[in-house]
């Protein structure tokens, strides 16, 4: 597919950590941090989101896909959506951490499509897979959509 070339094209990385924070800190926009298991993409996420959080005024937002799937399933409804989940659609920053290539529903995806209509809203997202594993999953190319205007971040050794 020509969106492979182009992901691959566009990738910084792999980057050591202190390379990866300093790009962590500086993203103002869409971030995508890959990498396996272990190689430091939620500490570095976190450690780069506290410092955002304060500056926002602790209104930017930390979840996981695993708690978008729990509201998902057990939240309060309103309109066939978790009310607890609306407030991912405006907060100014928000984090996905540990993105998973099966997708509960299209949650995660009509979380991501709110903030791309609410003003392209930073996102970052975490994952063990790549763009080009996890995007055709997930419906409406809403992950491509999020990826083009986003940092790339490979950490650790990733074999081709």
């Amino acid at each position: 597919s020509p969106d492979v070339a182009e992901w691959r094209a566009r990738v910084n990385a792999p980057l050591g950590l202190k390379e990866a924070l300093k790009l962590i800190r500086e993203e103002k926009g869409n971030l995508f941090l890959y990498g396996h298991p272990g190689a430091g993409k939620s500490t570095l996420a976190a450690m780069a989101f506290q410092e955002k959080e304060r500056d926002m005024g602790h209104r930017a937002k930390w979840t996981s896909q695993y708690d978008i799937e729990a509201a998902a399933r057990w939240g309060n409804l309103k309109d066939g959506f978790p009310s607890e989940l609306s407030i991912f659609f405006r907060c100014p920053l928000l984090v996905i951490d540990g993105l998973l290539s099966n997708p509960y529903g299209n949650t995660v995806a009509h979380i991501l499509n709110k903030r791309y209509d609410n003003g392209r809203l930073a996102t970052w997202v975490t994952s063990e897979f790549a763009i080009e594993e996890l995007a055709p999953k997930y419906d409406g190319g809403v992950l491509r959509r999020m990826y083009r205007d986003a940092t790339v971040i490979r950490l650790g050794e990733v074999t081709e």
